[in-house]
């Protein structure tokens, strides 16, 4: 059952990346509006999206997104649907091996 539900905007510049992490009880879907993005989901691999492309990835799994652009910027649109309010919404965490 979703207890909450939240919209983000995204922006990330040439070469910027978001630290792996998680959401624990949130899932996250990442739509791109502009330039495109690498998602990378532990145990899937990567994936590359441009405008348009829409990713979903599972609650409690470690992901990380990034623009490997060197000169254009990556915007996107980012929903979390979450289960549990009173979970923590981020953990940042280390590279899996």
């Amino acid at each position: 059952m979703v207890q909450g539900t939240m919209v983000n905007s995204l922006e990330l510049g040439p070469g910027v990346s978001a630290p792996w992490h998680m959401h624990p009880g949130a899932q996250e879907i990442v739509f791109v509006l502009d330039g495109g993005v690498i998602v990378e989901v532990e145990g899937e691999g990567s994936k590359e999206l441009g405008p348009g492309g829409i990713t979903l990835i599972a609650a409690e799994t470690p992901h990380l997104v990034r623009n490997d652009s060197a000169t254009t910027a990556a915007k996107t649109l980012v929903v979390y649907s979450r289960a549990d309010k009173q979970m923590p919404f981020l953990v940042v965490l280390s590279k899996p091996t």
